[in-house]
């Protein structure tokens, strides 16, 4: 019999240990060994010897001495489960191939990986999912590849991470400050009028907005309002 990787007195401590780098996938772990710990409980079984948890080929992969079938059951819900779950944030995602690398990882994270990666296992731009079925292709991103993630928006055919790296590139290349003031109307106390000035571009054009928001608006509800102006108005100016 080999060695068993869980405490079944402590699973939660035994599945952080064994699965720090994948920390997506330690609570569908942890649920399906609780599962399996309480079956045992009340039929008065012995657990069954956890002898590893990977991930292989881009999925979860649990494996035991030869055990009852209920226990593979439960086991495979759990493999089939994390197939569309981040390994990293536990994000819904699909599994991706990284230049013959499977993982599973959201839009967000498969980003962090594609940076790791960049330069190194492949040329530049890292294109994922080169193999996939031509069929498959409308499902992927158009810049980076990530496949079963796309905004269809604005004419979008790309990943949220690809549309927000973009935006923010246009903010930081256009956008110079902004400036807000709140004025109070006397007419009306509950209704407050925000004015902001926003200064971008090269040739530092001035834009000067009011609107209203009720006096009930938290900063960073109007903060995030502003920001959407600024967007507006800067993908107003990029499409004259």
């Amino acid at each position: 019999m080999r060695r068993n990787l869980i405490d079944w007195t402590d699973i939660e401590a035994s599945v952080k240990r064994h699965m720090e780098s994948r920390p997506g996938w330690i609570p569908l772990v942890i649920e399906v060994l609780e599962t399996i710990k309480e079956h045992a409980d009340f039929t008065g079984d012995q657990p069954p010897n956890i002898v590893e948890i990977k991930q292989k080929l881009g999925g979860l992969r649990i494996y035991t001495d030869p055990s009852p079938d209920h226990v593979l059951s439960v086991l495979e819900r759990a493999e089939i489960k994390a197939e569309s779950t981040c390994e990293i944030c536990g994000n819904a995602a699909r599994v991706q191939d990284f230049y013959g690398y499977l993982a599973c990882r959201c839009s967000w994270c498969a980003h962090d990986l594609i940076d790791e990666r960049r330069g190194v296992h492949s040329p530049e731009p890292y294109i994922l999912n080169q193999r996939l079925p031509e069929v498959d292709r409308d499902l992927c991103c158009t810049e980076c590849g990530y496949f079963g993630q796309r905004v269809q928006a604005w004419n979008e055919t790309r990943c949220p991470v690809c549309i927000m790296n973009d935006w923010l590139l246009k903010m930081a290349s256009n956008l110079v400050s902004i400036q807000s003031q709140i004025l109070q109307k006397a007419e009306d106390p509950a209704a407050e009028a925000v004015k902001y000035t926003v200064v971008y571009g090269h040739d530092f054009t001035f834009r000067h907005e009011v609107f209203k928001v009720t006096g009930h608006m938290r900063a960073d509800d109007l903060l995030e309002r502003c920001a959407h102006e600024v967007r507006v108005a800067i993908e107003g100016d990029s499409d004259d």
